[in-house]
């Protein structure tokens, strides 16, 4: 038989015990996270942002699918403006940047040509390289100037992107096609050797006939 001390001092045990139970049980109930995993879903009702050819839009970088618009430096982590030059049916949108500098050696031309003004660090360029391809979800619209820089128009005219499309034309030349073959040289390959080989077969028998 307990005695009342012992009985209180069992009952304090078991409500502790009941207790940390109860709080061990509420901390294992919360899910794990994984660093980098607690990223919003991408909202798939949003609209996509229009990216139609001739629109002026924003993009990053280190977004394209087919490598970097900079080598080195912070710039690759940065928004540039850029101009669609082609949207096609899988929402890959083909674009010409935007910027003060294009390494590598791309031909550009000043983007003012096209009322796209500069901003405080410099004059705009467009890249009139091959163009860049980028997946719709990843392009974001022009929104409001930042640090006192001037606007940007949201879209070419017709006639300013049918002059930048003979840029780039004009700088990117298709790739020439291999030489075809001389059909005419084989044939008279062919038949010098087979004249040669003649001429040893007489040169053979004549040999012998000496003999």
């Amino acid at each position: 038989m307990f005695s009342d001390i012992q009985h209180v001092d069992f009952k304090m045990r078991f409500s502790l015990l009941l207790a940390t139970c109860a709080l061990a049980s509420t901390v294992l109930a919360v899910p794990v996270i994984k660093p980098g995993t607690n990223k919003k879903p991408k909202d798939e009702s949003k609209p996509k942002t229009p990216a139609e050819p001739g629109d002026v839009v924003l993009v990053n970088s280190h977004d394209f699918v087919d490598g970097k618009i900079n080598g080195h430096g912070s710039s690759e982590r940065k928004t540039h403006p850029a101009i669609v030059v082609h949207h096609d049916e899988n929402h890959i949108v083909h674009v010409a940047p935007i910027g003060h500098a294009h390494p590598g050696g791309v031909p550009t031309m000043p983007a003012a040509d096209y009322n796209i003004p500069g901003t405080k660090a410099g004059p705009g360029l467009i890249g009139l390289g091959p163009p860049k391809q980028i997946h719709q979800d990843d392009v974001k619209p022009l929104g409001e100037p930042r640090h006192g820089n001037p606007e940007i128009p949201k879209k070419l005219t017709a006639d300013q992107f049918n002059h930048l499309q003979e840029q780039i034309a004009l700088h990117n030349p298709p790739a020439p096609e291999p030489p075809a073959k001389e059909k005419g040289k084989k044939k008279g390959k062919d038949k010098r050797s087979l004249e040669r080989r003649h001429l040893e077969a007489r040169l053979y028998d004549y040999y012998y006939d000496l003999d």
